[in-house]
């Protein structure tokens, strides 16, 4: 299923490089997280002398109609930039589904998961 990828461009000019990049990225979000129906990405370029570097922002709309918005990312190298806004959508998507599946947290052994149903009694081997 194809994807609806927005990219939105402030005070500066995409490389072929950085959108071939953002591309990937986006396809990769879509293989590995299927809930993905849409994703948006807005760079910025901060101008003056002091401010020379990007803004990147990714957001991914699921099929349950939720967003997964990932914190604005600043570097002064943009594929940098692109690479680490993706990183922070995808941990906060494999936490997402750690809490849709049930994981708690970690323990020594690794990850545990909460118990669906406790057995009070078993017919014919307790009483």
């Amino acid at each position: 299923m194809s994807t609806s990828l927005q990219i939105r461009l402030r005070h500066t000019d995409l490389t072929a490089a950085s959108e071939t990049m953002i591309r990937d990225r986006a396809a990769r979000m879509q293989r590995f997280f299927v809930d993905v129906r849409g994703s948006a990405v807005a760079i910025e370029r901060l101008t003056g002398a002091e401010h020379a570097a990007y803004w990147v922002n990714v957001s991914l709309q699921l099929e349950d109609g939720k967003v997964v918005i990932g914190r604005r990312q600043r570097h002064e190298d943009l594929l940098i930039a692109i690479g680490l806004a993706f990183k922070v959508v995808a941990q906060r998507l494999r936490a997402r589904g750690r809490e849709r599946v049930g994981w708690r947290g970690r323990s020594r052994a690794g990850w545990r998961r909460r118990p669906r149903a406790a057995v009070s009694k078993i017919p014919g081997i307790c009483r």
